[in-house]
């Protein structure tokens, strides 16, 4: 397998693993890094998953939004 085809990886931090866990099954992570949006769209994002089949419990579904944001929020605006 070339570096190219390998798969990407989630940044290590709380709640990495459920992540991996409920988005991997279906979809694989690579729907996931590059995204750079607000907790509004991810919570959106996520409720659909979980209409579509996703599995998460109300906790963990705050902890897949917190890890969410942490790491592919919106970027703030840089200073000019």
């Amino acid at each position: 397998v070339t570096p190219f085809l390998q798969a990407q990886k989630l940044p290590d931090g709380k709640g990495k693993e459920t992540v991996e866990a409920a988005c991997d099954g279906c979809h694989g992570v690579d729907q996931i890094i590059g995204r750079a949006w607000s907790e509004e769209k991810w919570r959106t994002v996520v409720k659909k998953m979980i209409d579509k089949g996703a599995v998460l419990t109300d906790d963990e579904l705050k902890t897949v939004i917190d890890y969410l944001v942490a790491n592919f929020g919106e970027t703030p605006a840089k200073p000019k």
